[in-house]
């Protein structure tokens, strides 16, 4: 080849090259701030967030709001480990600093007492709490309910270690606010019964899913005869004895 047809073709190649790295250290702080907002809990905590820059970080830090809600479900596990040695009570207390004390809502999975009790005591706001296949026991969850009086809405999921009758009864005369309450039994959970008469006791109560319980038809009537703002109710899974029988 000709050295005027090289030197061309060089001309065209170097014309393709990709263009330089931006530096993400100088975006504008609204759209910094912009895609905080779009990016999930665990991304902010572990993922590129705090892999970028100094500027990003301190971005998340001076928006509270970032940690009003705190949802460590699931994803959280294939998020790049740029801490491989963080643990799921690392990351809790990192998010519950970055929401300044305002969280308001919180969802996770594998909770133990450890970790509800910082929540309860660092969330004073809080009125959404989802526990999700979570080793929290009764003791545990009476002394953090206790410190969540504004909670309006509450879901325990497949904790198997959840399951004296005390418990619910607490709820209900502890949160007086609540408003959306969701049970999923476990394996072996033999108190259906007692959930539905302490949900009877929920009277603001607009949405009650109870889901795998077997349980005497008095407590579903109860439900219907003391909570009247509930529009939704959801006994998927459930097993109702003789309850045309008990409605008469």
């Amino acid at each position: 080849m000709p050295p005027l047809a090289r030197a061309s073709q060089r001309s065209r190649y170097s014309k393709k090259r990709a263009p330089p790295e931006r530096d993400w250290a100088e975006l504008h702080q609204d759209l910094i701030s912009c895609i905080l907002h779009r990016l999930d809990q665990a991304e902010l905590l572990i993922g590129g967030v705090a892999g970028v820059c100094r500027s990003w970080r301190r971005a998340a830090r001076e928006e509270p709001e970032l940690g009003r809600r705190i949802d460590l479900r699931g994803g959280l596990w294939f998020v790049p480990p740029f801490r491989r040695e963080w643990s799921l009570e690392t990351m809790v207390r990192k998010a519950l600093r970055l929401g300044a004390g305002q969280c308001e809502a919180f969802l996770c999975e594998r909770v133990d007492d450890d970790i509800l009790l910082i929540l309860a005591e660092r969330a004073p706001s809080l009125k959404s709490l989802h526990l999700i296949s979570s080793s929290v026991s009764d003791q545990g969850f009476e002394k953090a309910i206790k410190m969540l009086p504004l909670l309006e809405e509450l879901e325990i999921s497949q904790c198997l270690s959840i399951h004296s009758m005390k418990v619910f009864e607490l709820v209900a005369r502890e949160c007086p606010l609540l408003k959306h309450f969701r049970h999923v039994a476990g394996m072996h959970f033999a108190n259906g019964n007692a959930v539905a008469f302490a949900a009877a006791s929920m009277h603001k109560l607009r949405s009650l899913h109870l889901v795998g319980h077997t349980f005497h038809s008095e407590g579903l009537v109860a439900i219907l005869d003391n909570c009247h703002d509930l529009d939704d109710l959801n006994m998927r899974e459930c097993k109702p004895i003789a309850l045309m029988t008990a409605y008469k």
